[in-house]
């Protein structure tokens, strides 16, 4: 993924506000999901899992976000800001 392009949103994490992109995926079996920034463009940027569109469950600023009590086969979203 990439960040060019991407728009200010009504939702904040932990770190505040600014440009986003969001993410959807399915979370496993195990409830635990691993997400993770690969440098480039995305260096310096946060990383947020959120249980529901409101609800954060975690939030990095380093290159990686783990999350290890999802409802398995919900819909959980990332958060590139």
């Amino acid at each position: 993924g990439t960040t060019v392009n991407a728009t200010v949103s009504s939702q904040t994490n932990s770190f505040g506000s600014g440009a986003d992109v969001w993410y959807s995926v399915q979370v496993p079996v195990s409830g635990h999901l691993v997400a993770r920034l690969n440098g480039g463009t995305l260096a310096g940027r946060s990383i947020s899992i959120f249980s529901n569109m409101t609800t954060e469950a975690v939030c990095s600023s380093t290159d990686r976000a783990e999350a290890t009590a999802l409802s398995a086969g919900t819909t959980a979203f990332v958060r590139v800001s």
